[in-house]
């Protein structure tokens, strides 16, 4: 297979509507030594059809026998390919004629960068440019540390249809968690920036298709949202593993001095970071939780922690407090649930509660 400059990973699934746009995007770059990997993931509309229709022998084409998911398709697309740096571009979006081009001359004259991402402009099912009252996109370029603490405190803010990443990162970081469907390559641009430096480029070269009803992969929508709070608790788990102290000096103002002094202690302040994470929530709080309750299993490191923050049980205690998941205000009688909070939440069955023969007899005595 001829050596290229770059590979185009493209993962299908069921936009026959649009992928057709995304693939002549790929095929009409300014930049051209490229090869296209198509990986169709089981598709059940007519996006096969599409994709049989082209016949450029820069394409390399894959039709799954069942579906796999968007992760592990793009990791088996990516030890496929053959590219120095890797391009992914989902089925529905499509990119600016220069898109690769600009990103390929920066990440050549800018060595020890790892990977080069863009602006984007969103636009509707129609094609239509829209403009969101914020467009997390549009984001000026920050310091490894800096990233680190946008990310745990505002949000993920980088768009993975336009990266540009050289391909031996993903050998040393790993690739996408298959685990994840929600925030897979949220997971993967902490792990990025932990080691490298990343860019952004100010131009918007993407255009980022976003379709109604939370019909995007991170659409709002309650399936997606219980999925994400459960891969954010995944994240919280592993976030600071082989994270350099001083990035974590820098980006959360964490002792140093404390951390250099004792694992415990360095132990106590990662996980403070986990608790007060705006980003993981009550994921970030709980993981927390049971990692520094696991510290005070230990009567030393209950002494070293209530000499160094004057942290005690009762302290721990008072954590637990803030474990809000309850939806329901116990304050006051909460006749019936809404459907969709009692099914995000977990609270279903209180529905069947205050439905039941039970609780109607009940309550006529209560009242």
């Amino acid at each position: 297979m001829k050596k290229v400059k770059i590979s185009v990973l493209i993962p299908s699934y069921n936009h026959e509507p649009y992928i057709a746009q995304a693939i002549d995007s790929v095929l009409n770059q300014t930049f051209q030594e490229i090869e296209v990997l198509i990986g169709d993931d089981c598709s059940t509309d007519h996006s096969r059809d599409v994709i049989n229709s082209y016949t450029d022998s820069r394409i390399r084409k894959f039709f799954y026998d069942s579906n796999c998911g968007g992760s592990e398709n793009l990791n088996k697309l990516i030890g496929l390919a053959n590219g120095e740096y890797i391009a992914i571009l989902n089925s529905d979006d499509y990119w600016e004629p220069d898109k690769l081009e600009k990103q390929y001359q920066f990440l050549e004259s800018h060595k020890d960068y790892a990977a080069c991402f863009t602006w984007v402009q969103y636009i509707n099912k129609h094609g239509e440019k829209t403009f969101p009252e914020t467009n997390v996109f549009i984001q000026k370029n920050k310091s490894q540390a800096e990233w680190l603490q946008y990310f745990f405190t505002k949000q993920n803010c980088l768009c993975h249809p336009s990266i540009l990443i050289r391909r031996h990162i993903y050998d040393e970081i790993g690739k996408y968690n298959v685990r994840c469907r929600q925030i897979p390559d949220f997971m993967l641009w902490i792990k990025l920036v932990k080691k490298y430096p990343i860019y952004v480029m100010p131009e918007p070269l993407v255009n980022f298709r976003w379709l109604d009803e939370g019909k995007n992969t991170s659409g709002f929508s309650i399936g997606n949202m219980n999925r994400t709070y459960q891969e954010y608790h995944m994240l919280a788990e592993e976030a600071f593993d082989d994270c350099p102290l001083e990035m974590l000096q820098e980006a959360f103002n964490i002792n140093k001095k404390k951390c250099l002094k004792s694992d415990v202690l360095y132990a106590y302040e990662k996980n403070m970071i986990l608790f007060n994470s705006n980003v993981l929530g009550n994921m970030g709080k709980l993981v927390a939780y049971s990692n520094i309750g696991k510290l005070l299993e230990d009567e030393k490191n209950r002494d070293l922690l209530k000499e160094e923050y004057d942290f005690d049980i009762n302290s721990f205690y008072k954590m637990g407090e803030d474990l809000s998941f309850h939806p329901v205000n116990i304050t006051q009688t909460v006749e019936k649930v809404p459907d969709k909070i009692a099914y995000s939440r977990g609270y279903k069955f209180l529905n069947k509660i205050y439905g039941s023969k039970f609780y109607s007899i009940i309550k006529k005595v209560r009242n």
